[in-house]
């Protein structure tokens, strides 16, 4: 039987905490949602001010940044560059939107822990909140 390594609650933790904190100081309301390597929600957190929206985008770009095994920045890229249409990725959970992130262990980059996904804020700054959460985990992305 093989076992996957996956993202816990105290990542998930390190990982909120750091963006709210950078949410806070860029004067931002968002919506934090940290998934384990199977999509499962593990902490998701919706910022007071925040649009209601953004619990099910944020949700939706972590999601889409473990499935896709990349971040939704290079997804939000690939559209573009291909004229995808949106409504492609509208169906289940995906997005194309920037601010999901992809965590992996340096020793097993092939396998993704988990995923943050940031949602609320210009597609740059959910991106840039999202890599803050990464740095406070200590893992990687690719």
């Amino acid at each position: 039987m093989r076992t996957i390594k996956t993202l816990d609650l105290e990542d998930a933790k390190k990982a909120v905490a750091a963006m709210e904190k950078r949410a806070k100081e860029l004067k931002l309301n968002l919506c934090f949602c940290v998934v384990d390597a199977n999509q499962n929600i593990i902490i998701l957190e919706r910022m007071d001010d925040s649009k209601i929206h953004t619990i099910n985008l944020s949700r939706a770009k972590a999601v889409t940044a473990v499935s896709l095994k990349d971040s939704t920045g290079n997804a939000h890229k690939l559209i573009k560059d291909l004229s995808i249409e949106s409504a492609y990725w509208a169906g289940g959970c995906e997005t194309g939107f920037k601010g999901g992130i992809c965590l992996y262990d340096d020793r097993h980059a092939d396998c993704p822990l988990g995923a943050i996904g940031v949602s609320g804020g210009p597609q740059e700054k959910d991106e840039e909140i999202a890599l803050v959460g990464l740095a406070a985990t200590g893992f990687i992305t690719k």
